[in-house]
């Protein structure tokens, strides 16, 4: 399993998400990027020449970057949570895939206010895996009544947009590294635009999901009228 996080800086990473959980640090870090998402301009095309050139090749659209950028946040929290072990000779294992694919608005909304906790105890395991059956709630249940595992414990508490806004403002250039060097592994084309376009959706993550259109509500009517 690729590592997201440098063995030297491990445990310092770690502490400091673990360092977020503080409530009033929380909530000041809530009031900050309230406020810069309301002085904000949520747009959603970085150039319209980079999009015009490259929109019709799947690599490059919207939607499949996001898939890649939400791909690797669930592996960065997969390790974080595994990385964050001190005591258990068990681990976690990664989540049904569907979790990455799916980018309806409804679900993505949703998704950044569950809980770590909530993913992991009741999403069930990638199917490369499905042998392991409950094992990450097996895990969980054992980590909550043992209580050693505190850092694990907060992770646990921890909301998916909070890891995602960590990563913004603390691991960014980490995170995109790890992706870049999975680029260059597999030889893909215009590399430095690619990469580009994926800071570009990693920063606007929630606000892409936001404007997102959801079902067409002049479609939906004339199904109704036709029933």
């Amino acid at each position: 399993m690729s590592h997201f996080i440098n063995k030297k800086r491990k445990h310092d990473t770690i502490d400091s998400i673990c360092k977020e959980l503080d409530p009033s640090e929380e909530k000041r870090k809530e009031k900050i990027l309230d406020d810069k998402n309301t002085n904000k301009k949520m747009g959603r095309r970085l150039k319209d020449e980079i999009y015009n050139s490259k929109a019709k090749h799947d690599k490059f659209s919207e939607d499949n970057i996001i898939i890649k950028i939400k791909t690797y946040i669930f592996k960065y929290i997969l390790d974080l949570l595994n990385e964050s072990l001190q005591y258990s000779k068990f681990k976690f294992y990664p989540l049904n895939t569907r979790l990455n694919t799916n980018i309806k608005k409804d679900f993505n909304i949703k998704l950044l206010d569950r809980t770590i906790y909530d993913l992991y105890n009741n999403e069930g395991l990638n199917k490369s895996y499905i042998n392991g059956n409950d094992s990450n709630k097996i895990l969980i249940k054992k980590l909550y009544e043992e209580n050693v595992e505190k850092k694990t414990l907060k992770i646990l508490k921890m909301k998916f947009k909070d890891v995602l806004n960590y990563i913004k403002e603390k691991g960014m250039e980490n995170f995109l590294e790890k992706i870049k060097e999975k680029e260059k592994k597999n030889k893909g084309e215009s590399i430095d635009l690619y990469m580009d376009l994926v800071k570009h959706l990693l920063k606007e993550y929630e606000n892409w999901f936001k404007v997102k259109n959801g079902r067409n509500p002049k479609k939906q009517q004339k199904n109704k009228s036709n029933k």
